[in-house]
């Protein structure tokens, strides 16, 4: 699922890297969240263009966050397993089969992947999120069993068990911001088993002059 908010120019390349999956059988939920330029708009054709693969949605208030439109995403999603995308970024070609196929061979709740962050103020350089994580494919049983990996609270670089959320009552906590550090934490406790794949899956493009960025950095989050 895509959620957006006043994005319209980078919503469609978002929306592509979905849509160019390996794993064909993807649907592309996209959330718009009130947006006051062209978003909601480009959304509607989007869907337009592609109406067996995409579908938008739109809130008809403004939530602030990302965690609303993740929820109402999560609500009307049909498949089996749930990645969040934000409209800025993109998935990698193969993350939806990866982790979806990682996930189904070891009856996991969630499979997650490898996030490359792209600093858009200083020429694109690279940088790989918390890859002492992601040195090596393994199995967990329970975060017990590896509980360093709560450092990783990224909700988008992994890929969700549809019935582990709705199951669980997991949901992302409304009118706060550092969502995924709740999202995360709870669902960690809550997993049985995941799996971790040293495979790239998500690119986040970072400004890294971005206030917002800034705070994260200075709080050891980002």
């Amino acid at each position: 699922m895509v959620i957006a908010f006043d994005d319209a120019d980078r919503l469609p390349r978002a929306v592509a890297s979905v849509l160019r999956q390996s794993h064909r059988a993807v649907e592309v939920v996209v959330v718009d969240d009130c947006s006051t330029d062209g978003t909601g708009a480009v959304a509607d054709a989007l869907a337009a263009a592609h109406p067996d693969r995409v579908r938008a949605l739109h809130l008809e208030t403004n939530s602030g966050g990302c965690s609303r439109p993740r929820n109402v995403g999560v609500a009307h999603a049909r498949g089996e397993y749930v990645m969040f995308l934000d409209s800025d970024d993109e998935l990698t070609p193969r993350a939806c089969e990866v982790l979806s196929q990682a996930a189904r061979e070891e009856g996991a709740d969630f499979a997650a992947g490898v996030t490359v962050r792209v600093h858009l103020a200083q020429n694109g350089r690279e940088t790989t999120w918390k890859p002492e994580l992601y040195a090596r494919r393994e199995v967990v049983e329970g975060i017990a069993a590896k509980p360093d990996f709560v450092n990783d609270s990224l909700s988008t670089n992994k890929c969700w068990r549809r019935e582990f959320l709705l199951a669980s009552g997991l949901s992302f906590p409304e009118e706060m911001h550092y969502e995924d550090l709740v999202f995360t934490a709870e669902a960690y406790l809550l997993a049985r088993r995941f799996v971790i794949v040293p495979t790239r899956v998500y690119t986040w493009y970072v400004d890294d002059s971005d206030a917002t960025e800034r705070r994260l950095r200075e709080a050891g989050l980002s």
